[in-house]
């Protein structure tokens, strides 16, 4: 499982307002449905200590079976509007991609040195 990132303000003069209820209505439903999406939500940051070359107003946190299901989920026909939507909300989203490190150990060994194998 891999987790997929976007940090993104959004474009000068796109209403938070509005955005937010395109995201609740549209764009979560959307995503969450696709098969390569295990879970999806987006984060509305309060502070940042990122330097200034990268302002992220919204996170977007998805986890998904892997990046390469994700990226050929998004590039179906159907989720075009979805993507250009979004395109015309955010501006410059940075994208990040990464994988839990505890899931990529087979085993690991607990306090009271049981084995316990990670889920996934």
């Amino acid at each position: 499982m891999s987790t997929v990132l976007y940090l993104f303000a959004l474009r000068p003069g796109a209403d938070p307002s509005e955005y937010e209820a395109w995201a609740a209505s549209v764009d979560l439903p959307t995503l969450r449905s696709l098969r390569s999406v295990r879970s999806y939500r987006i984060l509305r940051t309060r502070r940042s200590d990122i330097p200034a070359a990268v302002t992220a107003a919204y996170i977007e946190i998805l986890d998904v079976t892997s990046a390469d299901d994700f990226h050929r989920d998004m590039a179906a026909p159907a989720l075009a509007e979805v993507a250009a939507t979004f395109t015309r909300f955010a501006s410059t989203p940075t994208l990040l991609v990464g994988d839990d490190l505890l899931a990529a150990q087979p085993t690991q060994r607990t306090a009271n040195s049981r084995i316990v194998t990670p889920p996934g």
